[in-house]
């Protein structure tokens, strides 16, 4: 069976700093997952996340972990945040975030 291009990003998809002059924590926020969902969309493969420590830190946007994760999920599309994808025979991709 063919080979199917795959991307994965390792987590920690935003600065841990003020990127925008709001004086809040860019990474973990919806604004970061907005931006990073349209910067692995422009390879024009499919893709994961491996969620990263940094990626639930929108402390100053949710008010719980679990809510930060649902807007992870949400904005980068995926409805786990752990994936299985099998890229080529025998070959398969795992991420646990």
């Amino acid at each position: 069976s063919a080979v199917r291009p795959f991307l994965v990003s390792l987590g920690d998809l935003g600065e841990s700093k003020d990127c925008t002059e709001t004086q809040q924590l860019f990474s973990g926020t919806s604004a970061c997952f907005r931006l990073a969902r349209e910067f692995l969309d422009g390879f024009g493969v499919e893709f994961d996340v491996v969620g990263g420590n940094h990626d639930l830190e929108g402390i100053d946007e949710f008010a719980t972990d679990q809510g930060n994760l649902e807007a992870f999920l949400h904005h980068l599309g995926k409805p786990t945040p752990h994936f299985c994808r099998e890229v080529a025979e025998h070959v398969l991709v795992v991420g646990l975030g």
